[in-house]
This record gives structure tokens, C-alpha cells and sequence, in this order.
């Protein structure tokens, strides 16, 4: 064997000597790189900010909710109710001019008045909403039903089947 090979030998076995003499480290919990040491502390910073972020979601839920109102059909404008609010901007808000085509006529005849508290009555007869909910449906589909010629029966009938 050439004398490199022999120093090269010598060599690993010192140090494996050395290693076989030490404390074998898989037995101590606190050795190694592999196993972080995470205290207290840490989880309840973890707990406390989810707990933050749930209150703050939560909050913003609330907070959105509160001031958030629904626009209904059949709900005056936003110039109406300007100028029911405040009366000089009547003088600046031009009146909107009176509809005069045919869909307006038959929204104005005492047929579709009829039909639409007829549609309405029928929605409320389900169960499935109120009153008010009703009578804003009941405008639109029986206007709809008007516009395409369309007896308000079979509107009615279709939002039943697919509802």
C-alpha cells in the first residue's frame, strides 16, 4: 500500500475514533439544526394574531352590513329625493320628461295595475317572499311580460318551474 493511502487511512480512523468516543447527539432534544425549539411565546403570537384577524374580518363584516342599504324597485331618484330634501335644487335639476312610449302606456293602463297585484298576490301565496319583495318582482316580470307579448300566467309559471 503506497504511503498516501496509509496517512488517508490513519486519518479516518482518528476521526472516527473521535466520533464513536463523543455523546451520540439523536439522544439529546436541543442538539441539531433539524428540530426548532418554538417556546410559549411563539404559539401565543401565532393565537394572537388569528385572533386579530378574525376580529378585524369580523368587524368589517359588521361594519359593512350596518351600512349598507338595499336600493328597491319603485324608489323615487336621486334627484327627487334632492329635491324633496332640499328645495333650491329644484331650480337647478331639470324635471325629466314624461314617457310617452308604448311600454309606458300599458304600464299605465289599469289592465297591467290589475295583473301586477294578481302576480304579486301569487308570489306571496308560495311562501318563498314578502310582500314587498313580491310587489317589485311582480312589476318587473309583468312589464316584461307586456313589452314581449307574453301572458303574465306563463312568466309566472316559469319562474315556479325553475325556481
Amino acid at each position: 500500500m503506497p504511503e498516501h493511502e496509509a496517512a488517508l487511512d490513519a486519518t479516518r480512523d482518528s476521526g472516527a475514533s473521535e466520533r464513536r468516543r463523543g455523546p451520540d447527539r439523536r439522544h439529546d432534544a436541543t442538539a441539531g439544526r433539524r428540530v426548532p425549539r418554538r417556546g410559549m411565546a411563539y404559539w401565543l403570537g401565532v393565537a394572537g394574531r388569528d385572533l386579530a384577524i378574525i376580529v378585524v374580518a369580523v368587524g368589517a363584516i359588521v361594519f359593512a352590513v350596518s351600512r349598507t342599504h338595499p336600493i328597491f324597485a319603485n324608489q323615487p331618484s336621486v334627484a327627487e329625493q334632492l329635491t324633496q330634501a332640499v328645495p333650491v335644487v329644484k331650480s337647478v335639476v331639470a324635471p325629466t320628461p314624461r314617457d310617452t312610449s308604448r311600454l309606458a302606456q300599458l304600464v299605465a293602463s289599469p289592465q297591467f295595475e290589475r295583473d301586477r297585484q294578481a302576480f304579486a298576490a301569487d308570489l306571496v301565496k308560495t311562501g318563498r317572499m314578502d310582500q314587498a319583495r313580491a310587489d317589485s318582482v311582480a312589476y318587473y316580470a309583468v312589464r316584461e311580460s307586456y313589452r314581449d307579448g307574453i301572458p303574465p300566467a306563463v312568466v309566472f309559471g316559469v319562474m315556479l318551474t325553475e325556481n
